[in-house]
């Protein structure tokens, strides 16, 4: 371990931009669950690229702006 050297050295500076960006939130907007979706659903979204989880979310609520969930 003495070898070793800080990140900051070896690391690339892509990398070393994306360090410490971003801290804890201070008040969770979103709530971790487990759902199952269908296959073909799910490879829609991810096809779109980054940040499908979020377009799958805001899908859900423009549906809910018409439908009543029960």
């Amino acid at each position: 371990m003495t070898k070793f050297k800080p990140a900051a050295e070896v690391l690339p500076a892509s990398l070393r931009k994306k360090l410490g960006v971003r801290g804890p939130q201070k008040t969770p907007t979103k709530e971790r669950i487990t759902i199952r979706l269908s296959r073909e659903v799910v490879e829609r979204f991810r096809e779109s690229g980054e940040g499908w989880q979020t377009r799958v979310d805001a899908a859900l609520r423009e549906w809910l702006k018409n439908h009543s969930p029960a």
